[in-house]
């Protein structure tokens, strides 16, 4: 029994470490579109259906992140950097991005 509560939360930790680096990387690939570039429809369902809820997710899990990691960046002096990358750059991508752009 004690061998799958370790499996659960190493699994529980890199889900809680990985996603929020997530949406940082796909707001990266957002920054790159255009104006000009007209979304697809499926591109549409699918960032409706599947990337914003993750984005929210990601939000969501970067704002924990940031709490525990905050005594560490106030010691190292990097707490903005930790904020725009755990929190802001991933509720950009969810909320101000058009629709359909990745």
């Amino acid at each position: 029994m004690n061998f799958r509560k370790g499996i659960i939360v190493i699994i529980t930790a890199v889900v809680f470490l990985a996603a929020p680096l997530g949406g940082t990387v796909w707001a990266e690939f957002g920054k790159q579109m255009t104006n000009n570039d007209t979304a697809e429809p499926a591109a549409m369902l699918v960032d409706v259906t599947a990337t914003r809820p993750l984005g929210a997710l990601s939000i969501l899990l970067g704002s924990a992140t940031f709490i525990v990691s905050l005594p560490f960046s106030l010691l190292g002096g990097n707490t903005p950097d930790a904020f725009e990358s755990l929190i802001v750059s991933p509720f950009q991508y969810t909320f101000f991005r058009p629709l359909g752009r990745i």
